[in-house]
């Protein structure tokens, strides 16, 4: 599926209710970028998609404000990072109560870095980094076929999935994030 000129399949799951267009601050570049932002039926974020890199294209800015809704019934996995060169997989890990859970960013670079994937819908928990390595390297080759041995890695190829998405409507978002 391609918004604005952009392949947004990484975000469809699915739980995937709605997708949001939106500017996100990224600490670690300094700087405000269009977002694209999946959310669940109880407008839960499940996943982002950063566009870091600007539009080769006139005309394929994102609009941001809008809202998507829709509906699926495939995981669109790391499809919205083809045409990257290098795929680099990063966690950021938060200490709960519970356990540590995590959610993982894929940042794809073509010549520069381009997008950011953030994944917040893993099911993961462990109670210490060893165990949480551990549960994503058993998740990634689960998930998306994908053999890693440390992290941060580097990411070379991965199947692309294709997806059929149902589009029920187009609306300006009415609530914001």
């Amino acid at each position: 599926m391609r918004l604005f000129g952009i392949n947004v399949d990484s975000l469809i799951t699915p739980e995937t209710r709605f997708i949001v267009t939106k500017k996100r601050f990224l600490s670690s570049f300094g700087d405000e970028y269009p977002s694209f932002i999946s959310l669940n039926e109880d407008k839960k974020i499940i996943r982002e998609l950063i566009i870091l890199s600007k539009p080769f294209f006139k005309g394929h800015e994102i609009q941001l404000g809008y809202e998507y809704s829709l509906t699926s019934n495939v995981d669109g996995k790391l499809n919205s990072l083809v045409g990257s060169n290098k795929i680099v997989l990063g966690i950021k890990a938060k200490k709960m109560s519970y356990g540590i859970t995590t959610e993982l960013r894929f940042l794809g670079i073509k010549n520069k870095p381009s997008k950011l994937l953030i994944m917040h819908d893993v099911p993961i928990v462990a109670s210490n980094r060893k165990e949480l390595l551990a549960n994503i390297k058993d998740f990634m080759a689960e998930w998306a076929s994908i053999t890693i041995n440390n992290i941060p890695c580097i990411i070379n190829g991965f199947e692309k999935v294709k997806i059929k998405v149902n589009t029920i409507d187009v609306d300006y978002a009415s609530f914001l994030l």
